[in-house]
């Protein structure tokens, strides 16, 4: 849950407090984060609470791609291969969030995901609900939101890539 929340937390310069010990591997991360984002986009630097453990790492050869089935998805399938999975976050990556748009979204994904000899997954999450998501751009908070289904999803998935919406060259283009 740490990756999901720590972009709107530094946006909103908001420390955050873990009840719970959290991996140090992540945690170490995520101050690396903070300390890049502050120096690159001009944010916050805060704090994160909390004591942490260390982790066995646990090497899993499966790779997944967060594919909501646009061009930037087959893109990134098309250069990394057929993953073991095809994941994707519902409702983030669809336009509306009928129950129709869901069920079509959804078969194109078995249906790409056979086609390729992938297993898919779909996760559904209300997250883009809250608040803290809703102030800020879906530009800054798209990419923790999906980081964290390789969390979720770490026990069968050693690595998850997510499509840029944008190429590199782009990216001044469009700054935040």
């Amino acid at each position: 849950l740490g990756t999901i929340w720590l972009i709107p937390c530094i946006l909103s310069n908001r420390n955050i407090k873990f009840e719970q010990p959290v991996c140090k591997l992540w945690y170490e991360n995520a101050h690396a984060l903070i300390d890049f984002l502050k120096d690159n986009w001009g944010t916050a630097k805060i704090d994160i609470c909390a004591e942490t453990y260390e982790t066995k790492t646990v090497s899993q050869e499966a790779a997944g791609i967060c594919f909501s089935g646009g061009v930037d998805s087959f893109y990134t399938l098309l250069k990394k291969g057929s993953p073991k999975y095809l994941v994707s976050a519902e409702p983030f990556d669809q336009p509306s969030s009928s129950i129709e748009t869901f069920k079509v979204v959804r078969k194109r994904l078995e249906a790409v995901a056979q086609a390729v000899g992938s297993i898919p997954i779909t996760v559904r999450s209300n997250v883009i609900e809250h608040p803290s998501f809703r102030i800020h751009q879906l530009l800054d908070t798209h990419s923790p939101v999906l980081a964290s289904l390789g969390h979720l999803l770490s026990r069968y998935i050693g690595s998850i890539s997510i499509s840029p919406s944008y190429h590199k060259t782009e990216i001044a283009t469009h700054a935040c």
